[in-house]
């Protein structure tokens, strides 16, 4: 299996998150809240493909850093959990 980013072949999400360095739940919520691109070629409950140039350009301007160098993800959306908002002091 060739990595190089001239491979144009679809990728799955098992082969997809350790190149670009995040795990598959993350990919998933991604996927969830349409930060990255997805195929379905099967229809709905058919198998995810990827796009490897698509994906990491996506990845890229929304970390706005490189894929491998953060492990941050985008925040949700939804309330903050209370023990983030207690006064610090």
């Amino acid at each position: 299996m060739s990595l190089l980013s001239g491979d144009s072949r679809p990728l799955t999400i098992k082969e997809l998150s350790p190149i670009i360095g995040y795990s598959i739940p993350t990919i998933r919520r991604w996927i969830k809240h349409g930060l990255i691109p997805v195929f379905q070629p099967a229809g709905k409950g058919g198998k995810l493909t990827f796009c490897r140039d698509a994906v990491l350009q996506a990845v890229n301007s929304a970390t706005g850093m490189t894929a491998a160098a953060t492990s941050a993800t985008p925040m949700l959306p939804g309330p903050r959990p209370n023990w983030t908002k207690r006064d610090r002091s």
